[in-house]
């Protein structure tokens, strides 16, 4: 487990730390107007993404170790990249049609007819990867996560700085930074067979099954995530979305980067553990999975929180330094903790279960939620609005997730360590409140991050939290 935890956090931590140079960077060379077009054109790419091809990726997540203990895996394989490749030409026939019908602007076409490559590879690369973790791959995971960060963010850089492009380098450099990955896991790690590139029923109906349900999940979970861009670009204006999108990406980003290095290191643990009928070993580790999670992500929720000043001021620059920056950025932060919790541990009972239909219904009352409140809110408080509403939606589905999931599959958790997690992060709260939160520079930002982490390392190891005390004093009872 700890080999696992150990190349996932680097493709997660590195990436993170470039995204967030990159974050920096397009706040100074992007307008909010560009940042705008291209966060509604991402937005509406998104929604036909999500409704196409999620459920082949988690299939893949989830049946690979199924057809690997039956000597089916390559056939397996193929068989994924076939459907991708259906997918995928259906999808660009419609799309060359829509371009060719509907008048859109000349700005907009540009987008989106960039937008199509976008999709293919993004879908493609996130496929590949997830087959990457379900082989326990993790190093070829951390690789290709990292080589597309610094591929990103150094073709967007150029081609602004050299091209003087707009938002249009966005999507280029999107697609270099996955088609690269893509060439280089095709070349090492994919069995490629011509004979198994078909329609195998017995493969189609289990992850059809499995997945199809999977499709309205992503759907519901972009109206909740995305949709609030396309709402505020109707009810406000471009300029508008932008100042919504870059701190709520900033916010959301560095959460869900913290929740998936420890999903992507459990989870195909689990679905091992299961497919052994190890159940007894499975549980254990999904209670360690749930204090490490909570020990982590809860403090992480807090410190983005607090320090939402600093976010403002000193990363995004004097664009996003306002008031309203500041209030999405520490809204953001609470909506993304209640995503993280309800999508990294709390849906795992449905997929764990093999019951992803039941997964809709959490997600179908948060989505409904969400386009009611917006449509409310938007026109009253602005991109506030939207931000409420993405909280308001979060909880009633991590609510609904929890009393319909544990009876399908429960998800066992350790009350007393979540208790002294509370704790623990309740005093991080109060001490953080005390110190000078409001006096923005880097030298008091570096003062507050060190003071909450060794107070809060410290609850960590007064209290125990995941073995920290026992871990220290059997390493030096080693030395000794």
């Amino acid at each position: 487990m700890i080999k696992y935890l150990l190349h996932y956090a680097p493709a997660k931590i590195i990436p993170g730390i470039v995204n967030f140079l990159g974050l920096m960077i397009y706040a100074r060379i992007f307008t909010k107007e560009e940042f705008g077009r291209y966060a509604y054109v991402f937005a509406i790419l998104g929604l036909i993404q999500s409704i196409l091809f999620p459920w082949i990726r988690m299939s893949c997540s989830r049946f690979y170790q199924k057809y690997y203990k039956r000597n089916k895996e390559y056939e397996f394989e193929n068989f994924t990249l076939f459907i991708f490749l259906l997918v995928s030409i259906g999808l660009s026939f419609l799309w060359v049609l829509f371009l060719c019908i509907y008048n859109i602007e000349s700005q907009l076409r540009d987008l989106y007819s960039l937008g199509l490559i976008v999709i293919i590879s993004q879908a493609l690369y996130e496929q590949l990867m997830a087959l990457a973790r379900a082989k326990l791959l993790s190093k070829v995971f951390a690789y290709s996560m990292v080589t597309r960060a610094i591929l990103k963010i150094t073709f967007i850089t150029a081609l602004v700085l050299i091209f003087n492009l707009n938002e249009e380098a966005i999507f280029i450099g999107i697609i270099i930074a996955q088609t690269i990955p893509i060439a280089i896991y095709f070349k090492k790690y994919f069995k490629f067979n011509i004979q198994y590139l078909s329609l195998n029923r017995s493969f189609l109906k289990e992850t059809f099954q499995y997945g199809f349900p999977l499709t309205f999940s992503f759907l519901l979970v972009f109206i909740v995530s995305s949709s609030d861009r396309i709402l505020i670009d109707y009810f406000l204006d471009a300029e508008s979305v932008g100042l919504y999108t870059l701190p709520y990406e900033f916010s959301t980003f560095t959460l869900t980067n913290v929740f998936m290095v420890f999903s992507m290191a459990f989870f195909p643990i689990f679905v091992r553990e299961l497919e052994h009928n190890r159940i007894k070993k499975m549980n254990q580790r999904i209670r360690q999975y749930a204090e490490v999670l909570l020990s982590i992500t809860l403090p992480f929720t807090i410190a983005m929180y607090m320090l939402a000043p600093f976010i403002a001021g000193l990363f995004l620059g004097s664009n996003y330094n306002s008031p309203e920056a500041i209030r999405i950025i520490q809204l953001i932060s609470i909506a993304s903790f209640l995503a993280g919790l309800k999508a990294y541990f709390f849906d795992y009972a449905f997929q764990l279960g093999k019951s992803t239909s039941s997964q809709i219904i959490p997600v179908a009352f948060g989505a409904l939620s969400n386009i009611i409140i917006n449509i409310i809110l938007i026109p009253i408080l602005g991109v506030i609005g939207a931000v409420v509403a993405t909280i308001v939606s979060y909880l009633i589905g991590i609510v609904l997730s929890i009393l319909i999931g544990f009876k399908i599959f429960p998800m066992s958790i350790p009350g007393k360590q979540i208790i002294k997690i509370i704790f623990s992060n309740f005093m991080l709260f109060i001490l953080l409140s005390f110190l000078p939160i409001n006096n923005v520079s880097w030298l008091n930002l570096i003062i507050i991050v060190l003071t909450g982490g060794i107070t809060y390392f410290m609850f960590m190891f007064i209290l125990n939290i995941i073995g920290v005390r026992d871990l220290i004093l059997y390493r030096l009872k080693l030395k000794s």
